[in-house]
């Protein structure tokens, strides 16, 4: 029942070195976020389910997500 330390949390993620970060789960807000507090020119973050009107069907996305993830 505590407030979530977003901010805090992606901080420390990416104190520790370079890291690429992916949203688990149904929408852009998290990624958003965290994007935020990225480096400019880091990769951005990646989405393993499509947004509501994408073209892309849900294995496109998230095997593409997975195929980014061994690529870096």
């Amino acid at each position: 029942r505590e407030p979530v330390q977003f901010g805090p949390a992606i901080g420390t993620v990416l104190a520790a070195g370079p890291a690429q970060l992916l949203e688990c789960g149904p929408g852009r807000q998290l990624a958003g976020l965290a994007q935020m507090q990225t480096p400019r020119g880091g990769p951005a973050p990646l989405h393993s389910v499509p947004a509501a009107g994408e073209p892309a069907d849900d294995v496109t996305t998230c095997y593409t997500a997975a195929a980014r993830l061994w690529a870096q």
